[in-house]
């Protein structure tokens, strides 16, 4: 680059959309660079004023950056841990490990294991289930725990308060009472749960076979060789016989009953503090590199964490790490209401750790245009909540159904709207009964959709399908075959 075209640069300031060229043309090339290595690209080529904030200002705008790459930053806000039991087994966290190849015992297929661990002694139980639905996790709970234990005042879970709040219902309706819903979401627990399901999982890999069909006979071993380890938060044994409280029977206690009621109250009150010296200890660990969650206020735009949603595209770790931005309507203390598309089935309200606010950076003039066009890989994607477990997907919207075929299993072929036309299994259309009807009640010769579509050919159309026409033959028509 030669000193006459840095002195015309000088005299002539070029104008932002220079700036905005000189950006684009290294992509994907450079493959979207931080602000330090874009810099060093186009001053390569490029020099003008001010050259180093511009090309700054653009890097913080630019969306694409923000939704593919990974935060190097400490997850925002404090850590804060939930509140000690006041007695065992008052409280409890609930968790899957899932999926696990299938265990057939006793004529089931179970797939998954329930992970039931009390908070306050570390004791736990691990339930082997077929599916993840919450009625099935309240049978199973009565069988195992509630016999041993009684009933909770507090489950912490982290597959949120809905799935909880179908475990109460689905609970109280097994044990024919009304129980008090006290139930919790915390998505920063004190992490025993997913500790505890590691150890399971080393358990199994240690002794399961070959083909790793077996774990259904160890998981009762396991669950003995866990709870006869001391606890690390209170150095006793999680299945200790101190740990069982007596039951209120109502019956007046004589002299040794009380003596035994004190020393069980001396046990209970010695673990309550182990277990609060513990948890400070783990918080004050969890925040030394930590800082407080920004100050959103209504109004403001975020970007959210795609980390616990699933997706319909091939890979996971391919997919953005962002969606967004969306507006704030509320602000809580850990969590923001969100302003969501109506297309979205999933709940509005974020914790804090979710969330990353939008550069007050507007960008370049024409930079817009530039995101909004390279966000439209993205357009028609719907994410939605599963009622039965929970966990977030994703599908996309499509415009309508172009054919469909019975050969292999029940298939629609869809014209989606910003994707190309796709053979879908049926199963994947559940929700859309209604375009499906409409689609076999335009389309009478084909085949007609599975039973649980509700589809029912109109009587006119079904006379005129299955009864065959007379075909009259005339033996001067000649009929070639080619």
């Amino acid at each position: 680059m030669g000193k006459s075209s840095i002195a015309i640069a000088s005299l002539f300031p070029p104008p932002p959309s220079f700036a905005l060229r000189s950006y684009t043309e290294l992509t994907p090339p450079a493959g979207h660079p931080g602000r330090v290595k874009t810099i060093d690209l186009v001053s390569r080529t490029y020099w003008w004023p001010n050259m180093s904030r511009e090309i700054e200002t653009f890097v913080q705008a630019c969306q694409l950056c923000f939704r593919t790459k990974a935060s190097r930053l400490a997850s925002p806000g404090f850590l804060e841990p939930l509140p000690v039991p006041f007695r065992p087994w008052s409280d409890i966290s609930i968790d899957y490990i899932t999926p696990l190849p299938i265990s057939e015992r006793h004529g089931k297929k179970h797939q998954h294991i329930v992970t039931v661990v009390c908070r306050l002694t570390k004791m736990r139980h691990f339930i082997p289930v077929v599916g993840l639905s919450a009625e099935e996790l309240a049978d199973r709970f009565v069988e195992k725990v509630y016999c041993l234990h009684g009933t909770p005042d507090n489950i912490v879970s982290d597959r949120g308060s809905q799935f909880v709040s179908e475990f109460w219902k689905h609970l109280s309706e097994r044990l024919s009472i009304t129980l008090k819903r006290s139930s919790s979401f915390h998505p920063e627990s004190d992490g025993q749960t997913e500790r505890i399901n590691a150890m399971v999982e080393q358990y199994l890999r240690a002794f399961m076979n070959f083909h790793q069909d077996d774990w259904y006979d160890w998981l009762p071993l396991a669950e003995f060789a866990l709870n006869n380890t001391t606890s690390e938060t209170t150095a006793l044994l999680t299945c200790a016989p101190q740990f069982v409280t007596p039951k209120k029977t109502g019956v007046p206690k004589s002299q040794k009953a009380n003596e035994i009621a004190d020393r069980f109250d001396l046990i209970l009150t010695k673990l309550k503090a182990l277990a609060a010296q513990s948890i400070q200890k783990y918080e004050d660990y969890a925040n030394r590199t930590r800082t407080d969650a920004p100050l959103y206020k209504e109004g403001d735009k975020v970007w959210v964490s795609t980390k616990n949603m699933k997706t319909n595209r091939p890979m996971k770790k391919g997919d953005d790490k962002w969606d967004g931005p969306y507006k704030i309507l509320k602000v809580y203390k850990r969590a923001c209401l969100l302003q969501l598309p109506t297309s979205f089935k999933i709940f509005p309200v974020f914790h804090n750790s979710l969330l990353r606010p939008l550069h007050r950076s507007l960008g370049l003039a024409g930079q817009e245009a530039i995101n909004e066009a390279e966000s439209r890989r993205n357009q028609g994607r719907i994410l939605e909540r599963d009622d039965e477990t929970n966990e977030e997907t994703e599908r996309w919207e499509f415009d309508k159904l172009l054919d469909c075929h019975n050969e292999d299993g029940f298939h629609y072929q869809v014209k989606w709207k910003h994707h190309p036309a796709s053979w879908q299994p049926a199963e994947d259309l559940r929700g859309q009964e209604d375009t499906i009807i409409a689609f076999h009640l335009a389309n009478p010769d084909k085949p007609e959709p599975p039973a649980w579509v509700g589809f029912k050919r109109p009587k006119k159309l079904r006379q005129l399908i299955t009864t065959p026409k007379k075909v009259h033959f005339n033996p001067m028509v000649e009929i070639r075959v080619f």
